[in-house]
């Protein structure tokens, strides 16, 4: 996907992703801050750590699954940031009123697949039998959302706590105040702590 400055580059079906986030700067040289966070591109990811590269689209995904005839949706809650891609594009499958909220069986696979593939955090995957991986995005691509996090998209290898993530999409903090460095937690909508409080002015006789 290339987008050009200011826009989003227009999804599969035409429309806009993430239209208002995306500022479509391409990764071919990250920001330092970028790196700090722990966010390198594929070939540097790999030569400086060691680590055996992985498909960014083959799972197995964590969080929960959502098993249908055709096709498998898995939700990491953790990672999810609310932006509503998949409640808009597919409320027969995605629905937050109902219990249990995905229902992959309520569309056909193919469409479930091209929905999850707009979620802009990387907190829904797929995997179905008759439908080939999601493919990332080329060249990657990294917007800012105002006063929210980084959003990536392409063949993203991402040093987290635990070990490397290999995945499509993601949504980086960009506040430092994250818990779950380098993913957003949302804790940039919260409000900041207060800061110390002023000094006192010196008493004069």
């Amino acid at each position: 996907m290339r987008a050009g400055k200011g826009s989003a580059a227009p999804a599969s079906d035409g429309t806009d992703r993430n239209a208002s986030a995306f500022q479509g700067v391409a990764l071919g040289r990250e920001p330092p801050g970028l790196l700090r966070a722990g966010v390198i591109a594929y070939s540097d990811a790999m030569s400086a750590s060691g680590a055996e590269p992985g498909s960014p689209s083959a799972g197995p995904w964590p969080g929960k699954a959502y098993q249908g005839s055709e096709i498998t949706v898995y939700f990491d809650a953790q990672r999810c940031r609310h932006s509503g891609e998949c409640l808009r594009g597919l409320p027969e499958v995605f629905n937050g009123r109902q219990r249990p909220w995905i229902a992959p069986g309520a569309a056909s696979a193919a469409l479930v697949a091209e929905v999850i593939g707009r979620c802009p955090s990387g907190a829904l995957h797929y995997q179905a039998p008759g439908i080939p991986g999601e493919q990332p995005d080329v060249p990657a691509t990294i917007g800012a959302v105002e006063g929210g996090p980084f959003l990536l998209r392409g063949d993203l290898r991402i040093q987290a706590a635990d070990g490397w993530v290999a995945d499509t999409r993601a949504a980086l903090c960009r506040c430092t105040r994250s818990v779950r460095q380098p993913f957003c937690d949302a804790a940039c909508a919260a409000p900041e702590p207060p800061g110390p409080p002023d000094r006192p002015e010196e008493q004069r006789p």
